[in-house]
């Protein structure tokens, strides 16, 4: 994975910055040969368990937000059928979002929706920033040498993105006050 992104036949100028994402077609295809061994149909859902656990472990409040999920040991989560549902949604949401990396419009229209959907649960920018933060270690931890430091700067930059997005919508709800 790591650099082989530039073999794919593929234009990989690093100059070329596409506005709408701020990612270069390089950091494109790193993020998308990332997401075929994170988000595999083999490892998605022991990888989204990993992620939630991993996201609770960093930061437990977070937990909270879940209401099936409240009080419960890592050990139940990692054993949780509805973990596991919840996990597997969440990676085929992650999924279509890296596979319109190259659909700008309809990513910031996915990346809407989700928000829509977490900020009026409660969810606030804070909570997608956490999610941001807590990112590049899970990479590290579950693709150890392929979590190249470009890698690693492609999906944040990516994240970032999508959490300004996020911002917008809150702005939008008049909710931009009690997020922060």
């Amino acid at each position: 994975m790591g650099d082989t992104a530039t073999n794919n036949n593929v234009d990989s100028d690093d100059s070329v910055v596409d506005p709408a994402t701020g990612l270069t077609l390089r950091q494109k295809n790193l993020i998308m040969d990332s997401w075929e061994i994170i988000g595999s149909r083999q490892m998605q859902k022991k990888n989204g368990v990993n992620f939630f656990l991993e996201l609770f472990k960093a930061y437990p409040d977070q937990q909270e937000f879940f209401p099936l999920f409240r009080d419960k040991s890592q050990e139940e989560l990692a054993t949780s059928s509805k973990m596991r549902a919840h996990a597997t949604t969440v990676m085929y949401q992650i999924g279509s979002f890296v596979g319109n990396l190259d659909d700008p419009e309809c990513l910031v229209a996915l990346v809407e929706k989700v928000a829509r959907n977490h900020l009026n649960r409660g969810i606030t920018i804070k909570e997608f920033e956490e999610l941001r933060i807590m990112f590049s270690p899970f990479l590290k931890k579950y693709l150890g040498d392929e979590a190249t430091p470009a890698l690693l700067e492609a999906w944040d930059k990516l994240l970032a993105v999508m959490n300004t997005i996020v911002g917008g919508v809150a702005k939008e709800q008049g909710l931009l006050n009690n997020t922060t």
